[in-house]
């Protein structure tokens, strides 16, 4: 689950992001919160991608806040984490895929405090954790990997915007944390002891519509996806410049945006097809094995239809 750095009262600021034509009435409405992986969509809006339509961003404070205003049915569509997914399916939204945007493979972290060796230092330690699926699942698979018992240690509810303070001022030994908070940890000293990339695969954030939206609005979607890919190419070609516009709302300076973007796989088209479609869409295999851990770890009751995710081609 991520967090913005931006705590609001409500949800926070409305960003529009326009389509090149108007061929359907409803305005599709995208929830987000600050994470380098949803980012792109705000950097076509900044680097003149998009011409006037009827596509909007709303980002929210928390993706909490996305999920409860996709269930009071605020948004069409969410960028979310595919446990967070796997939530709003348990909860009886129904669901399509559009895009696969990101597979996290460094940027979802625990770091600790510098004199902390590793997982097997930390018998005895307090955690600081997002009280969400995401936290959880990152810190019990750490565990689960290092072959230690997770009851060994207190784990403590603490929220992305207050990790940093906490964290310098020894109110916690480690925390379950991703980027760009991630960034801004490891520079006050901290020592990343578990990363996504010892869970390859694992973690990945999708953008999912509403189902009823996605059957009827067919040419917002694809002009959403067209932006998307974009932006994704205008990343790869200028990574200096597009860094100076992503690094202002990720609060990073260009180093260490970039820094950010190694730590995930921004997914192009073609990576896209193999996820969501084909015989054996790729993400059909993650999520067995997703569902499995969430339920294991009673962060599911119960399974959730989860091949009902996949769109049609």
């Amino acid at each position: 689950m991520r967090y913005s750095l931006k705590v609001a009262a409500i949800c926070a600021c409305v960003i529009t992001l326009l389509a090149c034509s108007k061929p359907d009435t409803s305005t599709l409405r995208i929830g987000t919160n600050v994470w380098p992986g949803y980012e792109p969509l705000y950097l076509a809006q900044n680097m003149g991608l998009t011409e006037p339509g009827n596509i909007r961003l709303i980002e929210f404070s928390s993706a909490s806040q996305t999920m409860q205003a996709f269930r009071n049915n605020i948004i069409d569509g969410a960028a979310l984490t595919l446990d967070e997914v796997f939530l709003l399916l348990a909860s009886g939204e129904r669901l399509t895929l559009l895009l696969v945007m990101d597979v996290s493979h460094g940027g979802d972290a625990i770091v600790a405090q510098k004199s902390i060796n590793g997982m097997n230092s930390m018998a005895g330690k307090t955690f600081g954790v997002e009280n969400n699926a995401l936290g959880a699942y990152v810190l019990r698979r750490a565990f689960d990997l290092s072959k230690l018992d997770l009851s060994s240690v207190k784990v403590t509810s603490l929220a992305i915007n207050e990790q940093l303070n906490a964290f310098k001022s020894k109110d916690v030994d480690a925390v379950v944390t991703f980027e760009p908070v991630l960034s801004e940890l490891v520079n006050a000293g901290g020592k990343v002891i578990f990363n996504s990339r010892q869970i390859p695969n694992e973690i990945i954030d999708v953008l999912v519509i509403r189902s009823s939206y996605f059957e009827n609005n067919s040419a917002q979607l694809s002009y959403l996806k067209d932006i998307w890919y974009q932006a994704l190419q205008k990343i790869d070609k200028q990574p200096q410049r597009t860094a100076k516009v992503l690094g202002k709302r990720l609060r990073l300076n260009i180093k260490d945006t970039l820094k950010s973007y190694s730590g995930l796989n921004l997914v192009s088209k073609s990576e896209n097809n193999a996820w969501l479609f084909g015989d054996t869409p790729k993400i059909i295999d993650l999520s067995k094995v997703l569902m499995r851990v969430m339920l294991d770890r009673k962060l599911l009751e119960k399974p959730v239809d989860y091949p009902s995710l996949i769109p049609s081609e």
